[in-house]
């Protein structure tokens, strides 16, 4: 008994399955995830080092000892000088370069979120595939289960002379054909089953079909609680882009360094130590700092160029996706209202007629066919349609759960 009841709970497990929720926050701490994560607070980071000033310099120096003795009262300008000096900016360079690489890590953040939602995207992508089919593999059975009475009804027809044995041979082939194509559906499964743990992991089971929210694929045009995370990281790129063009554009003005040092003496002079300043500034006449000022003229136009063309995609892209939603509904609503019903109805007359030796056993195959082929239209399209919605609502931003 014991035996029994593990095996039964092993198989109600499995049968459950993993949750759709318990995807999602697996899916929290996936690899690309966490790596955009990290790299967000390095940029962070970053900002801080950019703010800062840098370490003051400390020299220790001794100077003009003769070369022979190394004796410190042979002559006045003898001495041991300690003197510390620090590089201060004149312009707001350093705020500019703090800025870009907030807002650089901003751009990394926002994109973190956008790979998550990807993710998100291919769950659901999964667990639409797999609904389609397990639909389709249900319709193969319901047909092979029809295939198989016929076939029973054709040995009798045969054995009293009102069909031939090519007859059945042709049934027996299409059954065939059935059984193949049930195979190819059971290899897509766990082939769908196998990539799902690229998302999520190791999982003990397949993901549990009936707790995914499909609630969620109503095709809605509304715009509301949106968050288009691909447009906040461009537009965090291009004031990282801005600001970053702002330092250079500072840079032009070099820094100035000062100093101050003490030099202690033997004093042969009677003028005791000496103290010194020192102030020195490059001379900015050199390409380089021009040159960078129009790299980073350049990479801030580039930039913006790249949101306004995002934004250009973005109002196409959703204005096709909701052309192909009303082509899908119309498709949808013809199939099931009519069509379907009409295969339907005429597979039944066709295999009545059959029955009756007043059909041929081919028009009885075209018409299984037909029906099937309808059938397996429907699933495609109800499928393309959940996927064209899924698609509308992550280039809206729209969160992809709960």
């Amino acid at each position: 008994m014991k035996l029994v009841s593990l095996i039964l709970f092993i198989v109600a497990d499995m049968a459950f399955g993993l949750s759709f929720n318990e995807a999602i926050s697996r899916i929290e701490n996936h690899e690309q995830v966490k790596s955009l994560s990290m790299q967000s607070q390095s940029l962070d980071e970053r900002a801080k080092a950019a703010a800062s000033w840098g370490d003051p310099m400390v020299k220790l120096a001794a100077k003009n000892f003769p070369k022979d003795s190394f004796k410190d009262d042979q002559t006045p300008m003898t001495g041991i000088e300690l003197s510390i000096s620090q590089k201060i900016p004149l312009t707001n360079k350093r705020s500019h370069l703090e800025n870009s690489s907030t807002q650089a890590g901003k751009a990394m953040y926002w994109e973190s979120i956008q790979t998550k939602k990807k993710l998100y995207r291919l769950l659901w992508n999964h667990a639409i595939t797999l609904r389609k089919l397990k639909e389709q593999k249900t319709i193969i059975e319901e047909n092979l289960q029809w295939i198989a009475k016929i076939i029973a009804v054709s040995k009798n027809l045969y054995a009293n002379g009102k069909v031939s044995q090519q007859a059945i041979l042709d049934l027996q082939i299409r059954k065939s054909e059935l059984r193949s194509s049930l195979v190819e559906i059971n290899f897509a499964i766990e082939s769908e089953n196998n990539n799902l743990m690229y998302l999520v992991g190791d999982i003990p089971s397949p993901l549990d079909l009936s707790s995914v929210p499909w609630m969620f694929l109503k095709f809605d045009t509304q715009k509301s609680n949106s968050q288009d995370t691909r447009e906040l990281s461009l537009s965090s790129s291009l004031e990282a882009k801005t600001s970053m063009l702002m330092a250079k554009d500072s840079s032009l003005i070099p820094d100035l360094t000062i100093g101050v040092g003490y030099t202690k003496r033997s004093n042969i002079d009677g003028n005791g130590d000496f103290v010194s300043l020192m102030a020195q500034m490059p001379i900015p006449i050199s390409d380089q700092r021009s040159s960078e000022y129009e790299q980073a003229a350049y990479e801030k136009m580039a930039t913006e160029q790249k949101l306004l063309d995002y934004r250009k995609m973005k109002k196409t892209n959703l204005a096709t996706l909701e052309i192909q939603n009303k082509r899908l509904d119309s498709e949808i609503y013809i199939l099931q209202t009519e069509s379907i019903s009409f295969a339907r109805n005429a597979r039944k007359i066709t295999a009545k007629a059959y029955q009756l030796g007043t059909a041929s056993y081919v028009a009885l195959l075209q018409s299984e066919l037909k029906l099937q082929n309808l059938l397996l239209k429907n699933t495609n399209l109800v499928a393309s349609r959940s996927l064209n919605t899924l698609e509308y609502k992550f280039l809206l931003g729209e969160k992809l759960h709960d």
